[in-house]
């Protein structure tokens, strides 16, 4: 695929993981940041969290 200036362009990747820095994040991040340098794409992390519940909703 070739952008306006007649490039490659490079495609972006989403890795989203509810924390970067414990669990199996701390596992998969390094990988995922290989693969997105060996295949040359761009990658965006998005670090989540857990979601806030009320426990007696329902």
């Amino acid at each position: 695929m070739k952008g306006a200036m007649g490039n490659k362009e490079r495609y972006t990747l989403g890795f989203l993981a509810a924390n970067i820095n414990t669990g199996a994040s701390r596992v998969l991040c390094p990988g995922v940041l290989d693969a997105a340098e060996r295949e040359d794409v761009n990658l965006i992390s998005y670090p989540g969290g857990r979601l806030k519940t009320n426990e007696h909703s329902g």
